[in-house]
């Protein structure tokens, strides 16, 4: 994963830049899905498309951590990546 992008999360966003290297997310058509979960909360989204860029929207000022774990078709998750991104409160 690259760090987040720097501009957006002045408005609440975040785009991660991501690669795969797993063969299950390289054959077609394609097996495996992203597991996106943010700030350790009961619930997740998932990836599934081919831009290889995850967009978190809404968030609030303050410290988040994104978590992005790669899974196959039975949501068997593998390790993942978290990485840390701070959107700055209101311009004073």
């Amino acid at each position: 994963m690259d760090p987040p992008l720097p501009g957006p999360p002045a408005r609440g966003a975040v785009l991660i830049k991501y690669r795969r290297t797993s063969a299950s997310y390289t054959v077609s058509p394609r097996a495996g899905h992203l597991h996106v979960t943010v700030d350790d909360l009961p619930w997740h989204s998932g990836d599934f498309s081919d831009k290889n860029l995850v967009v978190v929207v809404g968030l609030p000022p303050g410290q988040h951590k994104v978590l992005i774990e790669p899974a196959n078709p039975d949501h068997h998750v593998f390790t993942g990546q978290a990485v840390t991104v701070t959107v700055p409160g209101p311009a004073k």
